[in-house]
Order: C-alpha cells, then sequence, then structure tokens
C-alpha cells in the first residue's frame, strides 16, 4: 500500500477530524494554536485522553507514544494531579501576589536537583531558556551563545538558528536561519557546534572563548533532532572546556528533566552544569516551567533590589502569570509521585524494552533500523548508519519514517513523523506489546 493509500484511509477513518479543520482554518493558522500541531492533510483533533490512550472526534482510540510532548509522565487526567487542582480551586485562583505554593515547589526542586541552588519559574519551556541564556549573558558580560547544530532550544530569535537547517562543513557548521520573521543580526552572536564531536566542539569553543557567555545543549535532543543523546565523553569535554573558560554551561532540559532522573540530567549522566531548564514533566499538563543555578549566579544577576543598580546589574524576568497557584499546585502533585522512586525507574525500564526489541524486529525484517534514545525517551530512524548528531539524522530515509508513522497511526498508534516517544508511568508492557506487534508488522510492509 502507497503512501498516498495509506492517506485516504486516514481520511476515510477520520472524517469530523476533516470537518473540523475546515472549520478551524477559518479562525486560526492551519486550524491550530501552534505551528508544531500540524499535520498533512489535517491533524487529528481529540477529545478524551485517560492514561497512555486518547480518543479523537471520530471515536478512534490510540495508544499515545508522545503523551503531550513528553508532559503527561504520569498519564492523561492523572487522579492525583486532578485531586490537586481541584484542591487549589477552593482557594482563590489566582492573584498576582507571591503564595505559599510557589515557595513549596522552588523547595522540592532545588532540593531533588542539587544542581539547581536557586529557581525562577517561567510560563513555557521556550521562555524559561530564553532567561538562562539572559541570566548567562549578564553574569558573564559577554555577548556570544554558543548552541549545538540540531538542538532545539525554544522559539525565541536568538536560539532559532540551526535547528532544521543546516550550513557550513560538519567540522565547522555556521548559522543557518529559518523561518520567516528572525532578524539576520542574530547570525552574529551565535556560535553553532557540531554535536558529539568532542575535537572540533572544543576546538570552536577555545577559539571563541572570551566572546562565549553560555554553551547550551539538550543532554538528549527532543524535537528537530529526535531523541539522540550527547555521548558521555563529549559531555565531559564541554563542561571542562566551559568550566576552564568560565563559561556558563546550560542545559535546557525541558525535555529531560524530571524524566531522565529526579536530578535531571546531571545526576543521570553525573555531569553538572551551572544552570539548567526544565518543564514538561514537571508540569502536569498545566503552563510551568522554570529555570535555575548556582545561588551565586542567580543572586548577582536575577534577584531583584528596586534599586537603580537593577537597571545594569540585574535581568529583567515577571510575568502576570508566573508561579500560578493552579499549575504550582499540579507540579507539587506530580513531583510527590515522582520522588517516591517508582516512576521514572519504570518508565526508564519501559525505553530499554522498547530500543531492545525494535532492533530486534528489525534485525529479522531485515530493515535498516536506528533506534535511539536512553531512559523513557526513543525515536526510530530509517538508516543503515550510526545516528550521532542533525547530519546523520538528514541522511536517514524520510518518507519511509513518514510511512512507518503512518501505518501506525491507522492501527491506534499515534506516533508522528519525525517525533520521539516519550513513554509515561500510564504505559503498561500490554500497551507496548501490541505497539510492538504493529512495529513488526509494518517493519515487514516497508519496502527495503
Amino acid at each position: 500500500m502507497s503512501l498516498n493509500e495509506l492517506l485516504k484511509e486516514y481520511m476515510q477513518k477520520t472524517p469530523k477530524s476533516a470537518s473540523h479543520y475546515e472549520k478551524a482554518k477559518a479562525f486560526l493558522p492551519a486550524g491550530v494554536s501552534g505551528s508544531a500541531k500540524f499535520s498533512k492533510p489535517y491533524p487529528i483533533y481529540m477529545k478524551s485522553a485517560s492514561g497512555c490512550k486518547f480518543s479523537d472526534l471520530d471515536g478512534n482510540n490510540y495508544i499515545d507514544m508522545m503523551m503531550g510532548n513528553g508532559v503527561c509522565i504520569l498519564g492523561h487526567a492523572n487522579e492525583k494531579t486532578r485531586e490537586a487542582v481541584k484542591n487549589a480551586l477552593d482557594s482563590p485562583a489566582f492573584s498576582f501576589l507571591a503564595h505559599e505554593r510557589e515557595l513549596m515547589l522552588a523547595e522540592k526542586i532545588c532540593t531533588s536537583v542539587p544542581s539547581m541552588e536557586m529557581v525562577r519559574f517561567a510560563n513555557s519551556g521556550s521562555e524559561a531558556v530564553h532567561m538562562s541564556i539572559r541570566a548567562a549573558l549578564a553574569y558573564t558580560k559577554r555577548k556570544k551563545i554558543a548552541k549545538f547544530e540540531g538542538h532545539f532550544n525554544g522559539s525565541f530569535d536568538l536560539l532559532l538558528t540551526s535547528t532544521a537547517k543546516i550550513d557550513g562543513t560538519p567540522e565547522n557548521p555556521i548559522p543557518a536561519l529559518h523561518w520567516a520573521g528572525v532578524p539576520q543580526s542574530n547570525l552574529e552572536n551565535v556560535l553553532i557546534l557540531p554535536f558529539n564531536d568532542i575535537e572540533n566542539s572544543v576546538a570552536l569553543i577555545k577559539k571563541h572563548a572570551d566572546d562565549i557567555a553560555a554553551v547550551i545543549l539538550e543532554p538528549v535532543t527532543g524535537f528537530m533532532l529526535a531523541s539522540v543523546p550527547c555521548d558521555i565523553e563529549f559531555l565531559k569535554a564541554i563542561r571542562k572546556i566551559t568550566s576552564e573558560n568560565e563559561i556558563i554551561l546550560i542545559y535546557d532540559e525541558i525535555v529531560t528533566g524530571f524524566r531522565l532522573a529526579m536530578g535531571g540530567a546531571a545526576e543521570y549522566f553525573q555531569v553538572k552544569p551551572d544552570m539548567q531548564a526544565m518543564g514538561k514533566a514537571l508540569s502536569g499538563g498545566y503552563p510551568i516551567a522554570c529555570f535555575g543555578g548556582a545561588k551565586e549566579l542567580m543572586e548577582k544577576v536575577v534577584t531583584p533590589t528596586r534599586e537603580p543598580s537593577d537597571l545594569t546589574e540585574k535581568i529583567f524576568q515577571s510575568g502576570t502569570f508566573t508561579a500560578h497557584p493552579i499549575s504550582c499546585a499540579a507540579s507539587l502533585a506530580v513531583l510527590q509521585e515522582l520522588e517516591k522512586g517508582e516512576v521514572i525507574p519504570y518508565i526508564n525500564s519501559l525505553g530499554d524494552y522498547m530500543r531492545t526489541n525494535i532492533e530486534e524486529i528489525a534485525k529479522k525484517a531485515n530493515c535498516p533500523v536506528q533506534v535511539t534514545g536512553c531512559g523513557s525517551m526513543f525515536n526510530v530512524y530509517f538508516s543503515d548508519h550510526a545516528i550521532k548528531n542533525k547530519r546523520d539524522a538528514m541522511k536517514a530515509d524520510a518518507k519511509k519514517r513518514t510511512e512507518f508513522s503512518m501505518r501506525l497511526l491507522l492501527n491506534g498508534i499515534y506516533l508522528p513523523d519525525g517525533k520521539p516517544a516519550l513513554l509515561s508511568y500510564a504505559h503498561t508492557k500490554k500497551d507496548l506489546d501490541y505497539v510492538l506487534s504493529v512495529i513488526e508488522q509494518t517493519l515487514n510492509m516497508i519496502e527495503t
């Protein structure tokens, strides 16, 4: 069955989503409230969700392998989170003032993440990452940011380079602009580094060290380069060179925070950053993220004094809905479950189970597949070579990956094209054995 035939079957199964799309696109660009939510020929519109499953407007049921981009680590509509939110709604839902849950959550985060001695809250992962960068620029009084080719560090201008597009050579990548509206002038202050390449990354950092305020990386990549971990020796080398040159090392853990380990990637890889930004799994499905790091850094450039010196020595970071009581209540409920010590080892074991079995299935099917990831994250690339960076990923067979995702979708498994799987506590071996059976069937049907 060709991809066009698969799309026809999709359209036959989802007429209500198609109808809703026709209405929605009159008011919402592409019928969605965010570019990442759109897919051709039209997106699925969800009606309800519970555990690791959701239903669409047509009544089709799906095993969700992304769980709200990794947000729902306990599962959709988790009872503990719902109860916490209901209790929070019994008190005044919102005022601009500081509140008790704000402190409770901050204390729990700092206790759980030793490398984060102080924390500030934000409303999205992009905002938290952006504020980490702002703090690093203020602290070092330098002008450049170094990021890795293929890493997605949010939707703010400075970092929206070299994520979906590449330029330069593998050894010496140069900033590549993509998407309209991002100023060309941004390229002057961004250094692009080759991911998982110790020799050339270290050399570039040394060359530009006097200008670099921060190096930012995803310890395990998320959405523009799906689920590729840092090699441990590479991570150690980046930590060493940044420390030697007084450059702030920032972990973008919007995806991996409270997923790989309670202490995030610093605990999982045993390599400590200077700052971290976390979100998604922390949130329990409500809008919240955070950034933080060493107390000395946070006090110097984040803590306001209401003195005139704030205008030159402190960053400005605030927001009307920052640390909203409802979001804090949900996050506290999530962390209380995670700190019991059952959730993260369980979902990490599921990730191991999936990677091992998919590799075995692909080998039996004589299908060249690379299964990347670690912990509860994984992705499938159709390639006969290892995937270590963006350029490796771009050589993989994108058409086969599209067909793979569509065949899964038609069999009730939601794992969108090019996106990583992010497993939850609600997934069971029975759920995943069904997923594996469909993957086996699919890999035997895709032409090699």
